[in-house]
């Protein structure tokens, strides 16, 4: 019987990650973390994954904070507006990316003020936070909402401001939705496209944070 039948598939997916040749169980040596020496060892991938927590942390970091106050505001704003807000919010998802794309290029290699952005990770963070803000605003409403109004209300009779009332009241409340979408939005980066970039131009795209 082979022995691949008596692992479970947890297991399964280990033992393949250290094998010298997949599948072959016939060999002198069949096991072997030489594959994973090499990958670690490599400045390549020392670069990327550097590049690649800068860009996820950041993006996660940044696209909280806006996309908390974007949904806050949306959701319970008393401002003329509010709901030209709320439809603004969906424009990336609105225009195809090859345009918001393009249209983020243009921004950033005619405008003069902007050009000295061009080639930094300052331009893949605002378009990662960008292309993500539809759902990232939507899932901060869905959060807000699970609030009642009545905590915050009394708060502010009590004496409290709207910043205080929001720092000591509503974010400790969907604290566990933060750190879910905190957790999402990082993956999300990570698994952005953009990431490729780093594996095959790293020498091209430096990082100047």
């Amino acid at each position: 019987m082979d022995r691949r039948q008596h692992l479970s598939p947890i297991g399964d997916g280990a033992d393949r990650l250290v094998h010298e040749v997949f599948g072959m169980f016939g060999l002198q040596q069949p096991f072997t973390i030489q594959h994973w020496a090499a990958v670690l060892g490599d400045p390549a991938f020392t670069s990327a994954l550097q590049n690649s927590l800068i860009l996820g942390f950041s993006v996660a970091g940044v696209g909280v904070v806006v996309y908390s106050v974007l949904g806050y505001l949306i959701l319970r704003g008393r401002f003329v507006g509010r709901a030209t807000l709320s439809l603004l919010v969906w424009i990336p998802w609105a225009i195809p990316g090859i345009l918001l794309g393009l249209s983020l290029l243009w921004i950033f290699l005619s405008v003069r003020f902007f050009n000295f952005l061009y080639g930094t990770m300052f331009v893949l963070i605002f378009s990662v936070v960008l292309k993500d803000m539809p759902i990232g605003t939507q899932m901060f409403k869905a959060a807000f909402a699970q609030v009642t109004e009545e905590l915050e209300q009394a708060s502010r009779v009590s004496g409290a401001g709207p910043f205080t009332t929001f720092r000591r009241i509503t974010v400790p409340l969907i604290a566990p939705m933060i750190v879910s979408i905190l957790s999402w939005f990082l993956c999300l980066a990570f698994a952005t496209s953009a990431l490729r970039s780093f594996w095959r131009r790293r020498r091209q795209l430096r990082c100047r944070c």
